[in-house]
């Protein structure tokens, strides 16, 4: 890195709210937060649903053995 450092203008937002356009109280975001709020409610119902189902193994069906006959001695 070099010493210089550039110096850039501050942003600056302008609302008819008062509020920032990233602050949940901001009029435009209470729509976005009912749905983001109803969308994790309904997912964790899902995963609730998903948690109380038994979980079933099915075991490996066991390979076909062979019967060799002893070698003689």
């Amino acid at each position: 890195m070099t010493g210089d450092v550039v110096q850039r203008p501050p942003l600056i937002f302008a609302s008819q709210t008062g509020y920032l356009p990233y602050d949940s109280r901001h009029p435009a975001n209470k729509e976005i937060d009912a749905r983001s709020t109803q969308f994790n409610v309904e997912n964790d119902q899902k995963l609730a649903l998903e948690a109380a189902k038994p979980v079933v193994i099915e075991p490996e069906a066991e390979p076909e053995l062979e019967i060799v006959p002893e070698p003689p001695r």
